[in-house]
């Protein structure tokens, strides 16, 4: 009857915590009350009061959700860029600045290390993910289009009564596509490297080593984390170790191996959604490189050699940050470059037949020597001697041809 009195007590507590927005606090209780009902499965009075607490568990997971995307997706995100970071070094830490930025960064930690462990308990870590990520490639996409769509409006060589979209970006000029180019690139690394630094931040927070991290640490450096790592290797399974049959050490080491599990299933979550975000991004802007393809391969040689060094920067930054290597811009750029010599080479072949169809051509004689010369050439016989030696063609006594004669073809013999 006590146990009945006080789950009855649980249900406004759990309601007030909730007003309170201490839902940490909220999930304790419930966490409590719902092992205690599971304990009394046989009592009916008690379902009713289970169902109201899973519901409230729910409402709680919804809650942590939306505030953990807000976080992470706030403009006032606390994270250092390229160049901020190069301008930390020069920044006194004695500064209000720097000393409110600090602040600004150990409260965000605080909050998202409860709002990760929320989540984790009420297992909403894969659907935050994924969430997270649309709202990643959602932004991406406004961003494309919003570029895109300035640009055009902008541009001097657009037609406004074009069809589509797609013809008015044809139009554009390359100076015109490189800076949209340009700033598409610029607001993509504010959207990718804020997404970075959360799991930068996480990786830290959770003491575990993020995969970019991993890509440009020193591996010559032994890990201060050692004795975590070693925890980290020890699994339920492992009880060769004989200070696992102490409980006390078993226990501890139970309670650090599911801190680890948990941590590295929520940094991989997040590297996955970064992972398919950068994907995206560079699939957005190799769309655009394939609505122009034809249009760029009449590019001169110094305005492809601009686009195409703006677009490697770009991959080379992103591959720097995330320690992999994505092929969809650079394999854009090869099909571009592709089609590119080959429009070129078609040009070039052009031009020469048409500079050798205006030359004033006469008519020639070919020495009988050198029309047996070059037969042997075409047919594989070799290189004769006679062709570089105009003397003893000389001294022959047949008489010249006025035309070239192969075995598949004749030639007439001109001069210019």
């Amino acid at each position: 009857m006590v146990q009945i009195e006080d789950l009855k007590h649980t249900e406004s507590s759990v309601e007030a915590l909730v007003h309170g927005h201490d839902y940490t606090g909220a999930l304790d209780v419930i966490d409590r009350a719902l092992t205690t009902i599971h304990q009394m499965t046989g009592i009916h009075c008690v379902r009713a009061v289970g169902d109201k607490l899973l519901a409230y568990r729910s409402f709680i997971g919804v809650q942590m959700a939306a505030r953990f995307t807000s976080v992470v997706t706030s403009p006032d995100w606390p994270f250092f860029d390229a160049a901020q970071k190069n301008n930390s070094t020069t920044q006194p830490p004695s500064s209000l600045a720097y000393q409110r930025l600090q602040l600004k960064q150990k409260e965000t930690t605080e909050e998202m290390q409860q709002l990760m462990d929320a989540l984790f308990r009420v297992d909403l870590v894969p659907d935050v993910m994924a969430k997270y990520r649309g709202h990643m490639t959602d932004e991406i996409k406004i961003v494309v289009k919003t570029v895109v769509s300035e640009t055009i409006a902008t541009s001097s060589t657009c037609d406004p009564a074009a069809p589509d979209v797609s013809s008015q970006l044809r139009a554009l000029g390359s100076e015109e596509f490189l800076n949209c180019v340009q700033m598409i690139f610029e607001h993509l690394l504010v959207v990718l490297q804020r997404a970075m630094s959360v799991q930068t931040m996480l990786a830290h927070m959770y003491n575990v080593a993020a995969k970019s991290d991993d890509a440009v640490a020193d591996t010559s450096e032994p890990r201060r984390d050692a004795p975590a790592a070693a925890a980290a290797d020890w699994s339920p399974d492992s009880d060769t170790d004989a200070s696992v049959h102490d409980e006390g050490v078993g226990s501890e080491r139970l309670g650090e191996w599911q801190e680890k599990k948990k941590a590295s299933k929520i940094i991989k979550e997040l590297e996955d959604a970064i992972r398919k975000t950068c994907e995206f991004s560079q699939r957005s802007v190799s769309n655009l490189f394939g609505v122009r393809k034809e249009v760029q391969a009449n590019y001169t040689m110094p305005q492809l050699r601009s686009l195409y060094d703006t677009t490697m920067a770009f991959v080379v930054q992103i591959e720097q940050s995330t320690g992999k290597t994505d092929y969809t811009l650079r394999g854009a750029l090869f099909n571009q470059l592709k089609l590119f010599l080959e429009k070129y080479h078609q040009a070039q072949t052009t031009k020469l037949v048409s500079t050798l169809n205006h030359e004033l051509w006469k008519n020639a004689e070919i020495s009988a020597a050198r029309h047996a010369a070059l037969v042997d050439v075409a047919t594989g016989k070799g290189v004769s001697l006679v062709l570089s030696h105009d003397q003893s063609v000389g001294a022959d006594t047949a008489a010249p041809l006025k035309q070239l004669t192969l075995p598949t073809a004749s030639f007439r013999v001109v001069w210019s």
